[in-house]
């Protein structure tokens, strides 16, 4: 996987996935460009030209699919100001699809602060989306300081939620931390929470 890495990140690489993106007009193969990107930004943190394309693709209007792509792009780059730009999108963007790709961005993130951001995500009520991938956020980050916000999460009134909280308290791995997922595979209404907690 390095390897592969050290290929992505080469200054080649930047250029013909730049030169990609000054053409491409399809919203999900633009999207992979703009992840590609912030692997190659991972290798070449001081690419301007990169930094800037992928602060570029943020504030794409035409596409939201871009923005949340961008988002994910700045957390695999493990640039130093990848959690201050994650954030600004998670903020400023209205679309939901972007704010939740912002969520789960700040858990691959892996910043100090992103455990605060993501319980900022969880108490969204308006959407859904942004509380499920902020529990996959959670996730994915690890902290085991998240136990008691995913805990609460169980008792959402969305099934997805639900699954997410229960796949993430999964993941944490932290002890006792399933105890709390036993009541609900047992219990749920759903079938789909149900099989997802049990395993």
């Amino acid at each position: 996987f390095e390897e592969y890495l050290a290929r992505v990140g080469s200054k080649e690489a930047g250029e013909i996935l730049l030169d990609r993106l000054a053409v491409e007009r399809h919203p999900f193969a633009l999207g992979n460009v703009v992840l590609a990107l912030g692997f190659v930004l991972r290798n070449r943190p001081a690419d301007e030209e990169i930094r800037k394309a992928l602060e570029e693709a943020m504030f794409n209007r035409a596409h939201a699919e871009v923005r949340a792509f961008s988002a994910l792009a700045w957390a695999v780059s493990h640039h130093v100001s990848r959690f201050d730009m994650i954030g600004t999108l998670a903020a400023v963007d209205r679309d939901p699809r972007v704010r939740a790709a912002a969520a789960l961005a700040l858990g691959i993130a892996n910043h100090e602060s992103s455990i605060f951001a993501l319980r900022r995500a969880l108490a969204v009520k308006a959407y859904k989306q942004i509380r499920e991938y902020g529990c996959y956020g959670m996730g994915v980050l690890k902290d085991d300081s998240a136990l008691g916000d995913l805990v609460e999460r169980l008792k959402d009134t969305d099934i997805d939620v639900r699954m997410a909280a229960s796949i993430s308290l999964g993941a944490l791995r932290v002890p006792g931390g399933n105890g709390p997922v036993k009541p609900l595979a047992e219990s749920d209404a759903s079938t789909d929470v149900r099989r997802v907690a049990s395993i």
